[in-house]
């Protein structure tokens, strides 16, 4: 059986923890507080408030919480535009697909050229489905990565 009356290395003011272990041990130790309510949520003034208890300045944690929301709002509309552009891509494959099928069977039972219109249509749609994923891009300034 181990021996566990000697010093601990948690006791000891020499310990020192690097940021990753902090955020592991705050993290297990609010879990461990919070109990069933682990998941729950703070207001501003209770951060600030807790913040305070470990003497870190309330603008600074204003700050980080205006930096993590902006960081949060550009993921979601990245995540967006990616939805949009991948909706395209669907478009566009369909287009592709429907208009070689509209063609070899207008080839196959000649007469009036009548998927030239058909396929006429769909790029028109098609078309507007780019401009609005363009446009999307634009505005967003999300660019291409």
């Amino acid at each position: 059986m181990p021996d566990n009356t000697g010093p601990s290395p948690l006791n000891d003011d020499i310990r020192r923890f690097s940021r990753e272990e902090i955020e592991v041990i705050l993290q297990n130790a609010i879990e461990r507080q919070g109990g069933a309510a682990a998941g729950s949520s703070l207001s501003m003034n209770e951060l600030i408030e807790t913040a305070r208890e470990l003497d870190i300045d309330p603008e600074v944690i204003r700050a980080a919480a205006r930096d993590h929301e902006a960081r949060a709002a550009m993921q979601r509309s990245r995540q967006q535009y990616l939805d949009q552009r991948r909706k395209y891509f669907v478009y566009f494959s369909t287009y592709i697909v429907m208009s070689a099928a509209l063609i070899t069977i207008n080839a196959t039972l000649g007469g009036v050229k009548w998927s030239i219109f058909l396929t006429f249509t769909l790029g028109v749609a098609l078309l507007f489905s780019w401009l609005r994923t363009t446009r999307r891009t634009l505005r967003l300034g999300a660019g291409r990565t």
